[in-house]
């Protein structure tokens, strides 16, 4: 049980991690997008809607920061509350629920 435990934790780290991952990427791909569309405000004419433009790079930026993972240093994250069914896939043919779960009813003792 407790090699079932550690595995269900690493597994539930991995997927926070994998999440973070995944909006850090999408926050670069943000900045990328973010700094062509400043250099085509910069390129602008003067008969251009430029204050609009300005308000959409402002919630870009504020969207960015609320969104980025690493806009602050990440804490480890909580150790999970594991259910008995959260341990299944990391105890093979065992029962998480103890050994009396595998026993037929004919078979236990009373």
């Amino acid at each position: 049980m407790a090699v079932a435990r550690q595995k269900a934790t690493e597994a539930y780290y991995g997927k926070i991690l994998d999440n973070q991952v995944v909006r850090w990427q999408r926050a670069k791909e943000l900045r990328t997008y973010r700094a062509e569309l400043a250099q085509r405000l910069e390129d602008a004419g003067p008969d251009e809607d430029l204050d609009s433009t300005r308000q959409w790079l402002g919630w870009i930026d504020q969207h960015i920061t609320r969104t980025d993972p690493t806009e602050t240093l990440p804490d480890m994250p909580a150790t999970p509350e594991l259910t008995p069914d959260d341990l299944k896939p990391y105890l093979g043919s065992w029962s998480p629920h103890g050994p009396e779960a595998n026993v037929n009813s004919w078979q236990r003792q009373w």
